[in-house]
């Protein structure tokens, strides 16, 4: 595995259109309509995404630490059969003491 894509930071650009983008309203077709979101926390802040985008959710099995990883990595993790990256949403975001830079 290259270890250079473990320690590099997110983009800004990526950061501020991920921000937008799960900060976006989502408004219900007709008056009194429910809109059904997938809520989470990362860090102290609270996110809600469509439950269509959600793939899959499982307990949280152990995690591995990787060594010369990048902040927003935590490890890897056992899904599966399958070694799979497991990254902080929250330091991905900058999602630290109440808001996101």
């Amino acid at each position: 595995m290259n270890t250079v894509f473990l320690q590099r930071e997110l983009d800004s650009c990526d950061r501020q259109q991920w921000r937008r983008e799960l900060a976006a309203p989502l408004v219900a077709k007709q008056a009194g309509q429910l809109v059904k979101l997938f809520v989470f926390r990362a860090g102290a802040e609270w996110f809600g995404i469509e439950p269509p985008a959600v793939v899959l959710t499982e307990p949280m099995p152990p995690v591995h630490s990787v060594p010369q990883r990048g902040k927003a990595l935590v490890g890897v993790v056992n899904l599966r059969g399958s070694v799979t990256l497991c990254f902080s949403i929250a330091d991905a975001l900058h999602c630290l003491a109440g808001t996101c830079r």
